[in-house]
């Protein structure tokens, strides 16, 4: 068991982690729950029908208060938000303060480029990029 080339990216030296490996807050989903402000929501997240993780969000007029545990740990903070012209909300990032639609868990909620996450079309080689495309055609991925 285990050695070299086995584990997630057996195929892929010196790859990076990508966003399907993290669970991702949304704010495009949280839009759509129209949550009141002051108001806890609790949001899961599941995998093969099982709850993985769960978080509380809390809605303000111009932030979000996030409250969860990690590794056992109760985290509770506050993510800003900014509106663009046109009104569409995002999230400020905590790291970086950048305009994001989607962070990234881990201790504090952080984008991807602060988590240094790649896509996972990133890590294809040149041979595998027709067959991922092939396979998207055909709904399999």
């Amino acid at each position: 068991m285990g050695g070299l080339g086995s584990g997630r990216h057996c195929w892929h030296f010196n790859t990076r982690d990508t966003v399907d490996d993290y669970l991702k807050l949304d704010i495009r989903e949280l839009k759509r729950y129209n949550m009141p402000f002051g108001v806890s929501q609790p949001l899961t997240w599941s995998r093969g029908g099982q709850k993985i993780a769960s978080i509380n969000v809390i809605r303000h007029n111009s932030r979000f208060t996030l409250d969860y545990k990690y590794r056992g740990e109760p985290v509770r903070y506050d993510v800003d938000l900014d509106y663009n012209r046109g009104g569409k909300l995002y999230f400020l990032c905590p790291k970086c303060g950048h305009r994001r639609e989607v962070l990234y868990n881990g201790e504090v909620f952080i984008c991807r480029k602060c988590r240094n996450l790649a896509y996972p079309s990133q890590n294809d080689n040149k041979r595998l990029r027709p067959y991922r495309r092939l396979y998207r055609r055909a709904g399999m991925l």
